[in-house]
Order: structure tokens, then sequence, then C-alpha cells
């Protein structure tokens, strides 16, 4: 599905409900979260407590792959973005995965 070597179909599937309505659902997450002090995600054995930076960070990360979303689905089909929308891709690849390893890291307990 997020063949990066070709563009996806261009139907209304794919370009809204991927490229449109997801990441309008991941901005709004991101939104919501950047105003809080902490996170909780769910998961197994309790999940996650993200706190001060950490939850900046989580915003961040979920832009840039709102980001990411919005330029791979939507951008398609159109020749005059294709450079443009592979610099793009690729800079919210990059953010995005910094942005989780911060995360990742800071989460790390100190041995």
């Amino acid at each position: 599905m997020l063949e990066l070597e070709e563009d996806p179909l261009p139907d209304h599937g794919n370009r809204y409900g991927w490229g449109v309505a997801t990441p309008v659902v991941l901005t709004g997450a991101a939104m919501v979260a950047s105003t809080r002090t902490a996170v909780r995600l769910p998961g197994r054995h309790g999940g996650l407590r993200l706190q001060g930076s950490d939850v900046t960070t989580f915003a961040i990360t979920l832009l840039a792959l709102a980001m990411f979303l919005h330029v791979h689905f939507f951008w398609t089909g159109t020749e005059r973005f294709h450079f443009s929308r592979q610099l793009l891709r690729i800079l919210a690849m990059v953010t995005g995965l910094v942005a989780f390893g911060t995360i990742i890291v800071h989460q790390i307990p100190i041995l």
C-alpha cells in the first residue's frame, strides 16, 4: 500500500480517504495532544505515559505522518508536483522518524 517507487491509484478512496480525511484526524489529534501536559497511549501492560517535551514530540510525529499521507495520496496523478512530492515525502519521513526515535530514547529506562 505504501510503495514509494510507484504512486498509489488516484481513485477517490485513496485520494480523499487516505489523503484528506486521515491527515485531518491526525492533525486534530496532534492539536489536542499539544495542549495537554501528559498523554497516555493505550497498550499492553498499562500503555505508555508521555509527559513534558515528549507530548510535543508526539504531536510532531502525528503531524509528520499526516503530511506524509497527504502528500503521498492526495498529490498523486499530477506530474507538476512530482519533485515536490518526493522531497516532502522524504522530509516527512525523516521528521517523523527522528521525533518518534526521540520519544523511544526518552522512554528507555536507564540501567
